[in-house]
């Protein structure tokens, strides 16, 4: 698809075209929300979206209560100011925007800290 304007009012959309064969010649007034990246990134962005649903599926059984707990008691210890308890808007599911650091200021051996589910996202670590 090619992006042909931007509207200019609330809500946010984008005109745009079709371009493959089946929906060639379409063309549409869509929400800036749906156009989540450009063509050439959509395996990429695919396989992300996956890894995302199988970390939010593994900590679905997290309670708020649970994640609450886990911000606390790692909030005591968090030096480095770089964990996100609640990515996007998943009990149970944390960030760490700066593993590095993380890392270096926390004596928590790595191998332990992350599982297999874990993935990179944007310099971001996942940790269901």
């Amino acid at each position: 698809m090619r992006i042909l304007k931007l509207g200019v009012k609330y809500p946010n959309r984008a005109f745009i075209a079709f371009l493959d064969d089946a929906e060639e010649g379409e063309k549409t007034w869509t929400p800036i929300g749906r156009l989540k990246c450009p063509w050439e990134d959509h395996a990429r962005f695919q396989d992300i979206e996956a890894k995302w649903t199988a970390v939010a599926t593994a900590s679905a059984h997290a309670s708020d209560v649970q994640a609450e707990v886990v911000e606390l008691v790692f909030g005591c210890f968090d030096k480095t100011q770089s964990l996100n308890y609640w990515a996007r808007n998943h009990a149970g599911v944390t960030t760490v925007n700066d593993p590095e650091s993380f890392q270096q200021h926390h004596s928590i051996p790595w191998e332990d800290f992350v599982a297999d589910l874990c993935f990179e996202d944007e310099g971001a670590l996942v940790i269901p």
